[in-house]
């Protein structure tokens, strides 16, 4: 079977004084899911989260890193790793086949939050909205995952 790699990120702001995740229905499967894509292939999953954020949200996000440092070398660069690596099966659609998108979910945060331009119906949600959501249980377990790990990181600037 087709196995594509694809990158995403749950963005999380501090809107009124208190830590939003950023969702949007998607127009083609029209579920509530993070902004990704998939990988390219002169990008990492880190370039692809990052690129992915700007393109479809319009916003600069900085990524969450669980580690204190990375590697960096003349010839080998740690990137960020992704809080969690998804495979996921994909029905058929029109002219896509059944496949398989190995997913790399990452948590970010960014400080404008108003700056969000988007053509599909999207908002900023709390851990308390996020319950009243129909949603998939992986995307609201990441959402609130990534409030949780990414509300230090709001408060730092």
């Amino acid at each position: 079977m087709l196995k594509q790699f694809t990158a995403g990120v749950y963005i999380v702001a501090r809107i009124n004084d208190e830590a939003k995740v950023f969702l949007h229905k998607h127009k083609k499967w029209n579920f509530w899911l993070e902004v990704g894509g998939h990988v390219e292939s002169h990008e990492n999953p880190v370039e692809t989260a990052l690129r992915e954020a700007k393109e479809e949200a319009g916003i600069d996000v900085t990524l969450y890193n669980p580690k204190r440092t990375l590697i960096s070398r003349a010839n080998v660069v740690e990137i960020i790793p992704p809080a969690a690596i998804l495979e996921e099966l994909l029905p058929a659609r029109g002219k896509d086949p059944e496949h398989v998108h190995i997913d790399c979910i990452y948590f970010g945060i960014t400080h404008e939050p108003e700056k969000v331009r988007m053509q599909e119906e999207f908002g900023w949600f709390s851990l308390l909205e996020l319950a009243k959501l129909d949603l998939k249980v992986e995307v609201r377990e990441n959402a609130g995952e990534a409030i949780k790990k990414c509300a230090s990181m709001l408060m730092a600037k």
